[in-house]
């Protein structure tokens, strides 16, 4: 059949990887869910086997990498100094303090921490870096740490085409209808809100034009299978979920924030 509309894989699962917390057990290690398993994960290695650790401390920490609480990861030198432009000097009662206190600090990509084995452990002086270098030099007064880039997981390519009207390729994008009003497009939902006239149209797209030839309308209910348009007055995203339905609200005027004139009607 020509007519078909080509059937796109969709997003996967909403798992997310799980890291050790700050302040768990120092040996568990991340894991990561696996494409299709919306049960069991398993861990999946990341280059060099780079392992982690919950709560960062020298000298057993050396080279792993620490997850920090706003998401970022640093990697641990321990024995190790580099001075690379100091940001701030402040104070930290554990390496792991010291560490947080960077990645809750904006340009902070590094610290130096006086060591609790080395000579100055009464100290406790933080030193936060502007760089991301790696430690340069062996020193057994300081453990180093210096922000690194996030581990990756596998991905699953959505095969979508660039434009497209006709779910589910038209999930969540945008369309213009000739006279400049921008639709958001939403697949397998509806907003249910009151009808403000019945159409029988041939596509969504033809759905959307013709309620963005209505001042009132900012919203349209598409049933497919019967061919019914449904206009109405929601300015928002539709919260009702139906499998034989697709469905669009006005976003405004193409161009409207550049202050440009078009076609679309005054709401």
């Amino acid at each position: 059949d020509s007519s078909q509309q080509p059937v796109f894989p969709q997003p996967g699962g909403s798992q997310q990887p799980v890291f050790p917390q700050p302040g768990g057990d120092s040996s568990q290690q991340p894991v990561f869910p696996q494409p299709g398993d919306g049960s069991s994960q398993q861990p999946i290695p990341t280059p060099a086997d780079q392992q982690y650790v919950a709560a960062p401390k020298c000298p057993e920490g050396n080279d792993k990498v620490y997850p920090a609480p706003d998401g970022g990861f640093f990697k641990l030198q321990c024995s190790t100094h580099g001075w690379f432009g100091t940001l701030q000097t402040t104070t930290a009662n554990t390496y792991q303090q010291c560490i947080d206190t960077c990645s809750e600090t904006d340009g902070c990509l590094a610290i130096n921490w006086d060591s609790e084995n080395g000579a100055n452990s009464n100290s406790k002086t933080c030193t936060l870096m502007k760089s991301d270098k790696v430690g340069n030099t062996s020193c057994p007064n300081h453990d180093y740490a210096y922000a690194v880039p996030p581990p990756t997981i596998p991905q699953t390519t959505e095969l979508v085409p660039q434009c497209t009207t006709e779910c589910p390729g038209a999930d969540h994008r945008q369309y213009t209808s000739p006279n400049g009003e921008v639709f958001k497009m939403n697949c397998g939902k509806r907003h249910g809100a009151e009808y403000l006239t019945t159409l029988d149209t041939g596509s969504l797209k033809e759905c959307m034009d013709a309620c963005s030839e209505l001042v009132p309308c900012h919203s349209v209910d598409y049933h497919a299978r019967s061919k019914k348009c449904y206009l109405s007055n929601h300015q928002g995203e539709p919260i009702i979920d139906a499998p034989g339905f697709n469905s669009a609200y006005s976003i405004g005027c193409a161009g409207a924030c550049e202050d440009k004139s078009c076609g679309c009607k005054n709401a």
